[in-house]
């Protein structure tokens, strides 16, 4: 898909290069994109892709079960009380922010009625 192309020719090499745009998102220059296609907004270039196509992409960072090990006693030891609390950039050496929260969402939602759980008990259903 024309998306497809624009995010994988735009997407830096080096996660730490600069971008000249400031709405960066797992180093995709959605700004970028979006002007790339002229069609769509950026939010509406981001959303397709994460809900979309990102999940059978190769260019998804994969996790494994001991980086999600990793992720959940990190949190633990981080004593944090909620979320905003994480000190999520130095959680899992090799992962992103930004990887680190999405991995984060993924396992909560394997909580049974995570919903309606708070951050210390949807953590500690994780960290059984």
């Amino acid at each position: 898909s024309k998306l497809l192309e624009a995010v994988t020719r735009l997407m830096p090499k080096d996660p730490q290069a600069e971008c000249g745009e400031r709405w960066v998102l797992d180093d995709v220059p959605w700004l970028v994109v979006e002007k790339a296609m002229g069609t769509r907004t950026f939010r509406e270039c981001s959303s397709r892709w994460y809900h979309y196509l990102a999940r059978s992409s190769s260019l998804v960072k994969k996790w494994s079960q001991r980086e999600d090990l990793e992720l959940i006693s990190g949190i633990v030891e981080s004593g944090a009380s909620d979320e905003y609390d994480i000190p999520w950039t130095e959680l899992v050496p090799g992962k992103t922010e930004n990887d680190c929260k999405r991995q984060w969402r993924i396992l909560v939602k394997q909580v049974p009625k995570w919903g309606n759980k708070n951050f210390e008990k949807r953590l500690e259903k994780l960290a059984e």
